[in-house]
């Protein structure tokens, strides 16, 4: 792994642990095993690391969607779901929130329309439609909600139906 691999991986595990308040270059360095110095030279900047940052767990996220969604079915679905759960534990949920609500990173952490285009058209596939359009506009958001749920405590099992029922809706939508 590239020092500026490294710098990027310590700034999104101190963003997920302990939260963008708490990511000073200096933590970053140390994390990475690298002076301070390295961080300027490969980034410019902190705010252009955390956009970076914001960034790469953006694409991540989305691909990571449309990895589990492309099983189809309820396969891809408990696949989605196990995959939001596991976000949570790892922190890298708590670390896109903390990108979405920076000044800096928000625009950089959101999906953008081709993003959210590709994600929709997913999970009609996987729901075994060709479009379910305006309906899915509901979709990230709710996922991103069951999420912030996940963070604040919810127990996945008390979460679950609320999910279950997210896509039992678009199915009788599409009707």
């Amino acid at each position: 792994m590239t020092a500026r691999q490294r710098i990027l991986q310590a700034a999104l595990e101190i963003a997920g642990s302990a939260g963008l308040i708490e990511c000073s270059v200096e933590q970053i360095s140390t994390r990475a095993g690298c002076a301070k110095g390295l961080v300027n030279y490969h980034f410019g900047s902190k705010n252009s690391l955390l956009a970076e940052a914001a960034r790469t767990l953006r694409d991540r996220r989305l691909e990571t969607r449309l990895g589990a969604l492309s099983l189809g079915g309820t396969d891809g679905l408990d696949r989605l779901w196990r995959m939001l759960v596991a976000e949570t534990r790892t922190g890298e949920a708590a670390a896109w929130l903390g990108l979405v609500a920076h000044p800096a990173t928000r625009s950089h952490a959101v999906f953008g329309k081709p993003e959210l285009a590709r994600l929709h058209q997913a999970a009609a596939r996987a729901l075994g439609f060709a479009s379910l359009a305006p309906a899915m506009d509901l979709v990230t958001p709710a996922l991103d909600g069951i999420q912030l749920s996940l963070l604040a405590g919810r127990a996945p099992g008390e979460l679950r139906e609320s999910y279950d029922v997210l896509w039992l809706a678009l199915l009788k939508a599409a009707d």
